[in-house]
């Protein structure tokens, strides 16, 4: 009887500490996500090519902690040890492996004190809570708080992050916890309590950095705090800033525009980091999903919208070249397929269109669909090409859906100054600029878009042949390229030498952009082009029927 009273008194109050814990449920999600479920299928050919990738990243690190070359004194130099080395032994100790050949590196001796030398290292070398994240003082943030200040050391963290979050119970029994801790409560707090501002609540989106770098390492913190009321009002503050961050952005700021595209650097940015954005925003909606921190209607709606929408503009894997910035790869489309899967498994109003889109995009057959899908699994700016992630995107696939048919049509991008026309298998893509849509980006480091000042001049992407349909197979190799001679623009024939300019992100004094649309399958586009510093000038349209 007096164990039965026991059992009645004590083990309710038990139930209540789990119950009143709102965080805990994230913390098992997420450490999932990032290493993959307990039934994990490394029999699953896509899951084992991934795999073998993590353990070759793996081997890597090992040889570079033994070379003993490591250094860790500035930002760059850390940078490379929390990506190459420290994150993927990170993972390699908490990574059980395959049922019948296990991990050598799971919870390792020799591989937790490797782990414990490279925390120990980076601290000593003045890796601290005093450390200069790169923001001088709030002043800057006091003018740009509206969409968030950019930059920094917030943009390098999340390996180490990940790492802090994944090694927290190690930490701990080494008395190195609270340090690291300190450390990188101080390294994130752009998107913590400490920079609240009234400023930075009067305009709709964030900084779409922050969305794919800091919120992701001011995670990791909150979830490696212990549980008790600052977890919860650290994640309440979380919550709220992510609600924030996901509407639709005002003015200049990023991240999702009113036609469901992505801005950055005050333009639309579909490629690199709007597709970034898109996978970090994916994350967080289904790591939320279901606690009591999920993302408000408003806010969740807007991420399926966007996935959604950018399935039009993007013809399968390929982007509009104006859409990439200052990047020259336009197949980074590639990058979103499981994330669609992954929001097809919340509950919503759109769970069939987004199954529909990942089937169509689900294509082995693609010779990307390996290198720049399966075989990423390190860590850049974000780390969102998890084993968990990929483990979502094969559960899909063993469910009931059909793939959609590709979307025909013709639409108006108002935010981006683009036309889309899609018919059968084949697509053109318009791009103009004007007076709040800036001409291209670049050059950057001196290799990047040197000769891309014409790719928003009007610039025609034709996209017509091809397995699947791309610019190489449609003509438009990067060899041999003529960059004075872009398709639909009016251009200088000017000698390359005098091509890049560092005069880039240029608005036109013309605020003349627009286009319109018929019976939703036929429409035109015009601008009235005037060339930044020159006399340059054009009264441009284009039909597309």
């Amino acid at each position: 009887l007096f164990k039965l009273f026991l059992f009645l008194v004590i083990t309710p109050s038990l139930f209540n500490v789990q119950a009143k814990d709102k965080v805990a449920r994230i913390v098992i999600k997420y450490e999932h996500w990032l290493l993959g479920s307990e039934t994990l299928d490394f029999s699953n050919e896509s899951i084992q090519f991934k795999y073998k990738h993590l353990l070759a990243l793996i081997e890597k690190a090992h040889q570079k902690y033994d070379a003993g070359k490591l250094q860790y004194s500035n930002r760059n130099q850390r940078t490379k040890v929390w990506q190459n080395v420290l994150l993927p032994l990170a993972i390699s100790y908490q990574t059980l492996g395959e049922p019948h050949n296990p991990n050598p590196d799971y919870h390792s001796p020799l591989v937790k004190q490797k782990i414990i030398d490279l925390f120990n290292k980076v601290h000593h070398s003045g890796w601290n809570e005093t450390q200069d994240i790169g923001w001088g003082s709030l002043e800057t943030y006091e003018k740009t708080g509206i969409i968030g200040a950019g930059g920094s050391y917030s943009n390098r963290l999340v390996a180490y992050a990940v790492s802090v979050f994944l090694m927290r119970d190690v930490l701990k029994q080494e008395g190195i916890f609270e340090r690291e801790l300190k450390t990188l409560d101080h390294a994130t707090s752009v998107v913590s309590p400490q920079f609240d501002r009234p400023i930075l609540w009067q305009v709709n989106g964030l900084n779409t950095d922050h969305i794919i770098a800091a919120m992701q390492s001011r995670l990791c913190y909150i979830l490696s705090l212990p549980a008790g009321k600052e977890r919860e009002a650290q994640m309440n503050y979380h919550w709220r800033l992510s609600n924030k961050a996901l509407k639709i952005a005002d003015g200049f700021a990023d991240f999702i525009k009113s036609d469901f595209t992505t801005n950055h650097h005050k333009n639309t940015y579909v490629s690199t980091y709007g597709n970034m954005g898109l996978q970090a925003a994916s994350v967080l909606t289904y790591i939320l999903n279901n606690t009591e921190y999920q993302l408000d209607n408003e806010s969740a709606t807007n991420v399926f919208k966007t996935m959604i929408v950018g399935r039009i503009y993007s013809k399968k894997y390929i982007y509009h070249r104006c859409f990439s910035g200052r990047s020259s790869d336009f197949s980074q489309s590639i990058n979103l397929v499981p994330f669609y899967a992954m929001l097809a498994t919340i509950k919503s109003p759109y769970p069939q269109e987004l199954q529909g889109a990942f089937l169509r995009y689900w294509d082995p057959s693609y010779s990307k669909f390996k290198s720049h899908l399966l075989a990423k699994v390190k860590a850049g700016k974000g780390h969102y090409q998890t084993m968990g992630t990929l483990e979502i995107a094969i559960n899909q696939l063993q469910k009931a859906g059909t793939a959609e048919q590709a979307p025909n049509g013709h639409w108006y991008f108002h935010d981006a100054g683009m036309s889309v026309h899609r018919q059968k298998e084949w697509a053109v893509l318009w791009k103009g600029i004007g007076k709040y849509l800036w001409d291209y980006e670049g050059p950057v480091h001196k290799h990047e878009n040197i000769y891309g000042k014409y790719a928003g001049a009007g610039a025609l992407t034709i996209l017509n042949a091809g397995k699947p349909i791309s610019e190489v197979g449609s003509g438009m190799a990067r060899e041999g390229w003529d960059w004075r001679r872009v398709p639909g623009t009016t251009a200088l024939n000017e000698p390359y030498e005098k091509m890049p300019s560092k005069n880039d992100r240029q608005f036109s004094k013309n605020v003349f952009v627009g286009g319109v649309y018929i019976d939703e399958n036929n429409g035109m586009s015009s601008m009235q082009y005037m060339a930044n510093r020159r006399s340059l000038k054009a009264n441009k349209s284009v039909f597309l029927f």
